[in-house]
This record gives C-alpha cells, sequence and structure tokens, in this order.
C-alpha cells in the first residue's frame, strides 16, 4: 500500500479534463469528472487499493486468482466495414457448445453449461484501414492460421461470464461450509496488451479454514472453461490487482470506448463494510464516538 503522504497526494489530484453540470433539482454547480485521463484512473486506482486493503485486513484470507479461456470459450465478435469510415463490431448469442464424453464404450454430447448464451450488441465507430488491418492481425482468433473458422473472430469481454461464475463459487462455498459462507470479491476484466484476449483478475477474501485447505479444488470446478492460476495473496497484491483500473490506456481505443465489452472493476456487494459496523452501532444508539 501506498505510504500516507503519496495516497494524499494522488487522492488531491484535479481532473483537468471534467465539465460543470447543473443539478436539475437543486440548481447547484457541480465539476464532474472526466473519468477516463490519467489523473482520474490513477485516483480510481489508488481508492480501489485502500479499499481492497481495509477488505484484506478484516478477512482471514485473500487469495489472488487469475481465470483465462480456453480457444473454444472465448466470447467471439466480428468487426465490418460499413461506409467511408464507419466501421461495426458486433457479437451475437453463443451457440449452444458441446463436449464429448466417453463412458464405457460409448460416447456422447454433453451440453456446456455456464456460460452467457444471450450477449449481443453492436458498437460502431470509426477508424482508418490501416488501423483496422493492425487490430485484426494481433487480435485474430485463427492465432496466425492455425483455427481457419476463426480468422475472422476476435475476443471480447463477458461481464455475464464472471458473473455467472461467482454465482458457482459462493454456492459451492456455501455446500462445503455447510452454512452461506460470506465471501468478497474484487474483480477486474481486462485485456492481453499483445492479442486482446479477455481475461478477468480478481481478489477473494474470506474467514474459513476449510475453504482455504480447498480453494484450488473449488475455484477450478467453478471454472472449466481454461486455465485457472491462484495464489495467497501478496503484501502489493491490492494495488497489483487495482493497477489493471488502467488497462485502457493499453487497449485499442474501439474497444476501450465501448459500453459492451471495455475493461472493468466492481467490489461485490458490502465490500469492507463491517469496518463501519461498530460506528453504525453506536450512531445508531446515539452514540457516534468509534471507541
Amino acid at each position: 500500500m501506498l505510504p500516507r503522504e503519496d495516497v494524499i497526494k494522488e487522492l488531491s489530484k484535479v481532473c483537468q479534463h471534467g465539465r460543470d453540470v447543473v443539478n436539475p433539482y437543486t440548481g447547484q454547480h457541480m465539476y464532474v469528472p472526466c473519468g477516463s485521463c490519467d489523473t482520474c484512473l490513477d485516483k480510481k486506482k489508488t481508492s480501489h487499493s485502500i479499499k481492497c486493503e481495509v477488505q484484506k485486513s478484516l478477512s482471514r484470507y485473500c487469495y489472488f486468482v487469475t481465470l483465462t479461456y480456453a480457444q473454444r470459450y472465448v466470447p467471439k465478435c466480428t468487426i465490418s466495414h460499413v461506409k467511408d469510415d464507419l466501421y461495426c463490431m458486433e457479437a451475437r448469442p453463443r451457440r449452444p457448445i458441446y463436449n464429448v464424453v466417453k463412458k464405457g464404450k460409448r460416447r456422447y454430447k454433453r451440453l456446456v453449461r455456464g456460460l452467457s448464451m444471450t450477449d449481443s450488441f453492436k458498437e460502431y465507430f470509426k477508424a482508418t484501414p490501416t488501423y483496422i488491418k493492425e487490430f485484426t492481425a494481433q487480435a485474430s482468433l485463427s492465432i496466425g492460421g492455425q483455427y481457419r473458422n476463426l480468422i475472422d473472430k476476435y475476443g471480447y469481454l463477458s461481464r455475464k461470464d464472471f458473473q455467472l461464475f461467482a454465482k458457482r463459487l459462493r454456492f459451492r462455498c456455501s455446500l462445503i461450509t455447510g452454512k452461506y459462507e460470506t465471501i468478497h470479491l474484487y474483480y477486474v476484466g481486462e485485456y492481453t496488451p499483445i492479442h486482446f484476449r479477455p481475461h478477468f483478475h480478481f481478489l477473494l477474501f474470506f474467514d474459513s479454514e476449510e475453504l482455504a485447505s480447498r480453494i484450488g479444488q473449488i475455484i477450478h470446478t467453478c471454472w472449466p472453461f481454461g486455465r485457472v492460476d491462484y495464489s495467497a495473496a501478496r503484501k502489493d497484491a491490492a494495488s497489483y490487482v487495482a493497477s489493471y483500473t488502467n488497462s485502457t490506456s493499453r487497449i485499442p481505443y474501439h474497444i476501450g470506448q465501448s459500453k459492451s465489452c471495455r475493461p472493468f472493476s466492481r467490489f461485490s456487494n458490502k465490500f469492507g463494510e463491517s469496518l463501519f459496523d461498530s460506528a453504525k452501532y453506536r450512531a445508531a444508539q446515539g452514540r457516534f464516538s468509534l471507541f
């Protein structure tokens, strides 16, 4: 975590690209930051890092996890030329995916469940032919022509995929502990800097010793769609994961500007709130001191 002086310095920075707006209810003028410049991203990174450190101090265990997709499970979109310098990035609902399962001498198909099958969007953007040529050469899921059926397909971030994973994770944890285990998540969806493949990083906080002894098995069971990397969080893990909030500066601009598939970061509900439970209890009794 940053020293106190550096935290104050980062959080006191002022966005130079914001705008003045008028509150339609009060008529009050307010300055609204742009949220995308270097100053705003640095402030967001610092505030997220602090919040993660708070939750880490409240939880017994903290794990850093990375989820990536196997080739056949990557969410796929296409890019088409509309007219002049206008292009369209489009994603359609996934087709059903089947795995071949062998049972004795028999083989049969099993429908893959657990991924979002309803993602659908169209994003229009302007670009030069050179820009499109360079992006398609880097981002094509064909990987240099190895997968010819994916030459015109590109990966995109599906938030629903992670949401479904988080539901399975919570359910699996409750089965193991025999009760609803309170777990907290700080998760980030981003793209790799070279081929722009979507993947997820997240910090997992909990208190159960039983879960800690089986956390690898649990995560692999909940994410059978690719590689899973996990480890106990290092001292600087919160800052490391929070730094991914700046990943929009390292990806093609049409992805960074997309409302449907741009990089994102989120906290689970009530993240870090237990720090203030004592204060809220005392306030409810009319005692506002923390001691």
